[in-house]
């Protein structure tokens, strides 16, 4: 996945164990998978993971008026 994501000549991509590498400047974003999450111990940033459970299958049940409009803490709407 990193040889395909390195295509994109834009972004630094950067393979590590957080507890193994000393980052010295900030990240706009970071993508996490399994329990990295966990290895954090400051939040002062965006961060984006993904989990699901294959067999709630939320899509069936999804209906317009289930959407929520989300806010940041400036009132922005995010989506």
């Amino acid at each position: 996945m990193l040889a395909q994501a390195r295509r994109r000549r834009d972004i630094e991509w950067v393979l590590g164990a957080l507890r193994s590498v000393a980052f010295t400047r900030e990240f706009d974003l970071v993508v996490m998978t399994g329990h990295a999450f966990q290895s954090l111990i400051e939040d002062n940033g965006r961060f984006a993971f993904e989990t699901r459970n294959p067999l709630a299958r939320a899509w069936e049940s999804w209906t317009p008026e289930n959407a929520a409009e989300v806010t940041d803490a400036e009132g922005r709407r995010c989506g």
